[in-house]
This record gives structure tokens, sequence and C-alpha cells, in this order.
């Protein structure tokens, strides 16, 4: 995986954001993250993560700013029904 670069950071470090992952009926995986419009796929769960990652780092390169403002005062938890 990517690390978190300084161009990535220009907020008070890195963001955290909600992922969904899901199994389609062809096999594949596709994660995505509803908060940033950003999705990937892959041939398993942790390539599909990485590939999510890697445009989310893409995108907080160009847009970190937007990004953070975006996400601002957003916390995430795992609800268990």
């Amino acid at each position: 995986m990517p690390a978190l670069t300084d161009t990535m950071r220009r907020g008070d470090g890195p963001v955290t954001v909600a992922v969904v992952v899901e199994r389609g009926a062809d096999g594949q995986f596709t994660a995505y993250c509803d908060a940033l419009q950003s999705v990937a796929s892959g041939h398993t769960e942790a390539e599909a993560l990485t590939h999510l990652r890697e445009a989310i780092v893409s995108l907080m390169s160009d847009y970190g700013d937007e990004v953070r403002a975006k996400l601002a005062g957003k916390s995430y938890r795992v609800l268990e029904v």
C-alpha cells in the first residue's frame, strides 16, 4: 500500500473514511467510499482495497484541502445490529 505522503497531509494527518467492500456475482471485489465518491475493484478484497487506497491517495494529493473540508466534523462507527 502506498504510504501517506506529506503532499497528502495538508491538514492534521491522514483522513479516516468509511469503506464498503462487496463481492460481485462475477467473483470480483468492489470497494467504495461514498463520502469521496471513489470506487475501485480487484480480484481479491485486499486488491480492491489497495486500488481504492491508491485512488484516495491521488485524490488527496490533488484536492486534500477540499476533501478535508468535505469530511470535517464526520466520525465513523461500526454499528452491529
